[in-house]
Formats: structure tokens, C-alpha cells, sequence
């Protein structure tokens, strides 16, 4: 699929389906690129306007020619895609996020959430909170590993990803386009709390889970605990969805299975929100799953 460039904000994206539909943008983690979600956006533009982003220092987009903290700060990130967004009149999107990538969903919840119709988020955590000391001694590891020994270190990073050797390579080509930008940005991840922002969510939330997520499942709990309020308060379409088999890149661990999850939730929140019967629609889209 090609990728194309926006000019406005230096981002690199996949694009496919009808202009008229409506739209779901997938954002990925950090190191990944808009090449986690090839498959997916090709196979969900047949019913939605479908993009998939490389965020600044990632993929073919934009990056900071000196980088430092201030250009990996999570609002700065989000507000790329904010810009990118705008300038394209897109509003009322299907926001799915992997990883930092659902962190940037959070972010665009606080300050834009006119923007999105319904969050999607999956290895990604509401709350961080890694001790200072641990967090400045993480970013010295990482700068000094990744730029002196990029292939070893990024390699080693991403046997965490998943148990299966064709993602840990596929995980690892994408690493390799984003080495200058993995030590800020993990920094600007260490830290962080939006258990406010889940709990009044105005739109409906729906959190998959990878069953080998480990890492991330045992930060979980206040996360699910959000959700349960915002759910009982505001959006009785937010749920959970376990993914089994699936890690941290789950579209490419259990791609099927993340495709059908998705699919059926999207069509959930379609009726949820507009009235409309979301049963046929499913079994269509059930049948389209296999193809």
C-alpha cells in the first residue's frame, strides 16, 4: 500500500476507502510506524474511511533533526495528529491506538474530544508512574545502547513485543526507522495519568486485551476500574475484549481475531449511537472476515 505524506505536519500515512464513510484512524506505538496497520486499514476500508499514521520521528514522517524531551512530550505528539485531522476536516473518527499510540488517543480525549466518536485501545495502560530514578536511568540506557549498538539493543526491545519470531522481525524493520526517537519518546511515556480522562470519556471505550500483554496487564487494574465508571456513567458500549494468543502487537499476533473484535464493536457503537440495527450488519461483516 503507499504511503502518502501529509505537508502540514510532516506525518506519513496510509489512506484507503470512501471519503463518504466514516472514518477510522489507527496510531501506532512507540518505534512502530503506519506499516503496523497495513492489513487493517486495507481490510476495514470496505466499510470506513480508513488511515493508518507514522507519528513525528517514525516511519517516513517528519523528525527533529536534534531531538530532545520537549519534541516527544505526549501533547506535542497528539498534536500532530490533531493538526492532521483538522486540516482534513475529519471529526467524529474511530480512534484506535497501540500502545504510546493509545496514550496519544487519551491525550486528543482531554483537549479535542469533539474529534472522536469512539476510542480503541489495546497494550496500553491509563496510568504510569515509574520512579523518577528508574525513569532518568532508562533513558541514559537507552540513548547509550540504542546509538552505539542499534541493531543489538532495538533487536533485544523487541523480543518483548510478541512470541512470534515474524512479528519480533516485522516489530524490529519498523525500530530501525525510529532509533533517534525511541529514547525520547519512551522518557515521555514514563510518566503520565489519564484515569481522569477514561472515567469521563463521552464516548464509548473498548480496551483489547492480548492475553501474553504481560507487562502491560499488570498495570491494568486502575484502567479497567475507569472504564467501569465511565461505562456505568456515560457509555454503556464500553467494555472489555480479550484477545487470546495475542501480545503486545495484537493486529499482528491474532490478526483475525483483532479484526473480528473490532469489527463487531464498531458496528455496536454504529447502533449505540445512531439507532441504527447493527445485527445484519455484523453477519455481514462476519462473512467479509475469511475473504
Amino acid at each position: 500500500m503507499e504511503q502518502h505524506q501529509d505537508e502540514s505536519t510532516g506525518l506519513s500515512f496510509l489512506e484507503a476507502g470512501s471519503a463518504d464513510a466514516e472514518v477510522l484512524v489507527f496510531v501506532h506505538g512507540a518505534g512502530a510506524s503506519a506499516g503496523q496497520f497495513t492489513e487493517q486499514v486495507s481490510w476495514f476500508s470496505r466499510d470506513y474511511h480508513a488511515f493508518a499514521l507514522s507519528l513525528r520521528g517514525h516511519g517516513d514522517s517528519w523528525r527533529p533533526e536534534s531531538p530532545e524531551m520537549s519534541d516527544y512530550t505526549i501533547p506535542a505528539v497528539a498534536g500532530d495528529v490533531i493538526q492532521f485531522l483538522d486540516v482534513r476536516g475529519l471529526s467524529s473518527v474511530h480512534f484506535v491506538g497501540n500502545s504510546a499510540g493509545g496514550v496519544v488517543g487519551y491525550e486528543i480525549a482531554r483537549t479535542r474530544p469533539d474529534l472522536l466518536r469512539s476510542l480503541v485501545t489495546f497494550g496500553t495502560t491509563g496510568r504510569m508512574a515509574i520512579p523518577r530514578l528508574l525513569k532518568a536511568v532508562t533513558h541514559w540506557y537507552d540513548r547509550r545502547l540504542v546509538s552505539k549498538t542499534p541493531e543489538k539493543s532495538l533487536r533485544s526491545i523487541a523480543r518483548y513485543t510478541s512470541r512470534k519470531t515474524e512479528v519480533q522481525e516485522r516489530a524490529f524493520a519498523m525500530f530501525l526507522q525510529a532509533t533517534e526517537s525511541i529514547p525520547w519518546f519512551r522518557q515521555a511515556l514514563a510518566a503520565y495519568d489519564y484515569l481522569p480522562v477514561i472515567r469521563s470519556l463521552p464516548v464509548p471505550y473498548l480496551i483489547l486485551r492480548g492475553e501474553y500483554d504481560k507487562d502491560i496487564n499488570r498495570f491494568l487494574k486502575g484502567t479497567l476500574s475507569a472504564l467501569q465508571e465511565q461505562a456505568d456513567d456515560a457509555a454503556p458500549g464500553s467494555r472489555v475484549v480479550d484477545l487470546p494468543g495475542a501480545g503486545h502487537l495484537a493486529n499482528l499476533d491474532a490478526p483475525e481475531a483483532f479484526k473480528a473484535a473490532l469489527a463487531a464493536w464498531l458496528l455496536d457503537v454504529r447502533s449505540l449511537t445512531d439507532g441504527s440495527p447493527a445485527g445484519q450488519e455484523v453477519a455481514e461483516q462476519a462473512d467479509r472476515s475469511s475473504d
